[in-house]
């Protein structure tokens, strides 16, 4: 499904500065850097745990957000799989 216009929850997929800046990426940012030294420390299991309570937050705002990649020959943003988000 293509998507026209990021909500301010949405995670989009991507480098620079716009992309570093929109309000969803600098919630998702917050979110891991509060778990990041617990995360170094766990195991592969407890890790991969933690992504996807990372992800199912996101999941869950009101709008819920999404992890979108934009197609560069179209220019449409497209949602990524649970899975691709979690190894976000």
């Amino acid at each position: 499904m293509d998507i026209m216009k990021p909500t301010e929850n949405d995670v989009l997929s991507g480098r620079g500065a716009w992309f570093n800046q929109h309000p969803g990426n600098e919630h998702f940012r917050k979110m891991v850097d509060e778990q990041k030294a617990v995360y170094m420390a766990g195991t592969k299991k407890q890790k991969m745990n933690m992504s996807n309570t990372i992800v199912e937050a996101i999941y869950s705002m009101k709008p819920p957000g999404r992890f979108l990649k934009k197609c560069p020959d179209t220019g449409q943003w497209s949602e990524l799989s649970t899975r691709d988000a979690a190894d976000r």
